[in-house]
């Protein structure tokens, strides 16, 4: 048995973390005031105890340190970027609520910088560590599957081709077959693990009874030992399958929704609260004027167009726009298409450029619409869609946004046949099974690419 380190791990990252938090600390001190000195200062010693604070149940919240063997290092390190990134959000709410606690913009600058740059580094080197050490054969697990079939066989190839996780795999046990690489029968299992010290029992649940399965717990409940049970879901095109427990019932879930996380709520709420005041401010406070006076100039009606949208959970909601077209008694009723008549001069530009949609930052505010989501569509279109698409409701388990992965990725403009909104329903479930705030990020940046240039989708 490979001497069983990992119970250290959690630790090793949490008291790594805080040294560099202290590190990072001391030189944002030092660059804001050229010495160390400061730190003596009760005021200062107050913010660091309230930074490791804040960090230390940040991680026991989110379980930062709870990273299995089969972790991806992309994985753990996006992790580790949401945790600073809600870090940032509670403590400027804090020092802003707390005026003894205030520094200058570029002391926070410095310390979030240097901190995201250690942990980031500290974080991947040990990572990188650890699975090359496992790879050389420490720190490793003895297994045995229990139950010879295909998905049993695809996992220890999977186990096999992947050294650094660190399993070593011992061999099959299956009353019915006979064949070479079977090890041996299941009543041979409890004396087997003895002797080869065997850290992890895998079961594959359809070859066995429920009597052969309550005797395996008890073989591995008396030596030690895990045992894990293999689902084969391989008929299902789902990626994350995850299992919850209510009470003593095990319940599966075939969708992963990051954003049924109240953390990443959190997150991407904060996020949409402060990028539209931002966008309110530094722009709509001068081009809501400026494009109201030239939709007025251009053609007769209001400046803002209302229009009842599709929104979370199916729920209704009036979506804010500038007016593009003609006043018309279709305009809730008809889909636009090319060359519209009803589409004015000022509301074609404002269609290309996107910033017909700028008034649905006050949508955000209001929380009916995030800056990145699903783009809603009007109510007789969700109608029509739903009956012909697949899973296009699917769409709807998250806030409609300004912008989407669709939109950003040029999947706008007209809807012709089902074939265009499937790609698009496909692009949006990507999004709310794979949401990260780094995604969110990307989405918003390509999209104000496209503003820049001009989008030949947009009409």
């Amino acid at each position: 048995m490979g001497i069983r380190y990992s119970r250290f791990t959690g630790l090793i990252h949490y008291l790594g973390d805080l040294s560099l938090l202290t590190l990072a600390f001391l030189l944002s001190l030092l660059f804001e005031y050229s010495s160390f000195s400061e730190i003596f200062f009760i005021k200062n010693q107050i913010l660091l105890v309230l930074l490791i604070s804040i960090w230390s149940v940040l991680v026991f919240f989110l379980k930062i340190y709870d990273i299995p063997r089969v972790s991806l290092l992309r994985d753990v390190l996006l992790d580790l970027i949401k945790l600073v990134l809600l870090h940032i959000a509670i403590v400027t709410a804090l020092v802003v609520l707390v005026t003894e606690l205030q520094h200058s913009n570029q002391f926070f600058l410095s310390f979030y910088v240097v901190t995201l740059v250690l942990v980031l580094s500290w974080r991947l080197g040990f990572l990188l560590f650890l699975q090359y050490y496992r790879k050389i054969g420490f720190n490793y697990r003895n297994i045995i599957v229990v139950g010879y079939d295909e998905v049993s066989r695809e996992l220890v190839k999977y186990f096999e081709s992947r050294p650094s996780f660190g399993y070593r795999f011992r061999g099959f046990f299956d009353d019915r077959k006979k064949k070479q690489d079977i090890k041996g029968r299941l009543e041979e299992i409890e004396h087997f693990v003895i002797q080869e010290d065997i850290d992890e029992i895998y079961c594959s649940i359809s070859r066995l009874s429920q009597p052969q399965l309550n005797k395996l717990v008890q073989i591995a409940d008396n030596n030690l030992i895990r045992l894990k049970l293999i689902p084969d879901y391989r008929e299902f095109v789902y990626d994350d399958i995850k299992v919850n427990h209510y009470g003593r019932f095990p319940i599966i879930t075939f969708r992963h929704e990051p954003l049924n996380n109240y953390i990443n709520q959190l997150l991407k709420r904060v996020f949409d609260i402060a990028f539209s005041l931002f966008v309110i401010i530094v722009f709509l406070s001068w081009l809501f004027p400026l494009i109201s006076l030239i939709i007025k100039l251009n053609s007769p009606g209001p400046i803002l167009f209302f229009q009842k949208r599709t929104g979370l959970y199916n729920r209704t909601f009036w979506c804010w726009k500038f007016r593009t077209m003609k006043v018309n008694e279709e305009a809730h009723t008809r889909k636009t298409s090319p060359n519209d008549e009803r589409i004015t001069p000022v509301g074609k530009f404002l269609r290309k450029t996107n910033l017909d949609e700028l008034p649905q930052f006050f949508n955000v505010l209001m929380g009916d619409m995030s800056v990145v989501g699903p783009r809603p569509y009007m109510l007789v279109e969700t109608e029509y869609f739903s009956k012909l698409v697949e899973k296009y409701m699917v769409r709807h388990l998250v806030k409609p946004g300004i912008t989407g992965l669709s939109q950003s990725r040029g999947l706008r403009g007209p809807t012709p046949n089902t074939f265009v909104m499937k790609q698009r329903v496909k692009m949006d479930i990507f999004y709310i099974e794979n949401w990260s705030f780094i995604l969110d990020l990307k989405i918003i940046l390509r999209t104000s690419v496209n503003m820049i240039r001009g989008d030949r989708n947009a009409f």
